[in-house]
């Protein structure tokens, strides 16, 4: 369950649109603007989750392996794209938006790597540990939503401090992403080998 709270912490550190949203949400408009931002993150989050979790009882009965192959390869690529980021914009517009509950939900939802995201990492520790299905999906989302609260809280800080360490950061996140991609891999290829040789 700690792979899944550290997994889901440290990919809201992950440079994408939601990061950089609340960060400057919050820098430019203030802490109770970026919680509304927050709050349509999240819902966005729960919406991109259901799909997942009705997909199951599908998939635990078909093509477990296959996923957990899927979610690794995705986990690799997606370690090879952090290692490309050299900076990061943190500027803003002037307009002020008009509802941030709605521009955080839909900067979510306009992410089509969050499906993929939720499906390659959720998914697999939802069908690994059966029985722990609902302390698996709050780990995570503790996980997320304590991030995201660290990045409202101490935003100048966090700001300079990506600046600075961007290198370093983007190689640690590689290697944990890389490897937890390599697991899911090695781990998806053992069930399909095991479910054909059964055959």
């Amino acid at each position: 369950m700690w792979e899944l709270f550290l997994i889901g912490f440290l990919g809201v550190y992950l440079p994408g649109p939601d990061m950089l949203l609340v960060i400057r949400t919050s820098l430019f408009y203030g802490r109770k603007e970026a919680l509304i931002v927050l709050m349509g993150i999240l819902s966005g989050n729960v919406i991109y989750l259901m799909p997942v979790i009705l997909g199951y009882a599908i998939v635990v009965q078909e093509g477990i392996g296959f996923l957990f192959v899927f979610g690794g390869i995705f986990l690799i690529w997606m370690s090879f794209k952090i290692r490309k980021i050299t900076e990061i914009d943190f500027s803003i517009t002037k307009d002020t938006p008009k509802n941030f509950y709605f521009l955080g939900l839909f900067t979510n939802l306009s992410n089509p790597k969050a499906v993929l995201y939720f499906s390659s990492v959720l998914l697999p520790s939802l069908l690994k540990n059966p029985k722990e299905q609902l302390f698996s999906i709050l780990s995570f989302f503790v996980g997320v939503v304590l991030a995201f609260l660290s990045l409202i809280l101490f935003h100048h800080w966090v700001k300079e401090f990506i600046k600075k360490y961007l290198k370093i950061l983007n190689f640690v996140f590689f290697l944990l992403f890389f490897s937890y991609g390599m697991y899911f891999l090695v781990y998806g290829l053992y069930l399909i080998s095991n479910h054909i040789f059964r055959i």
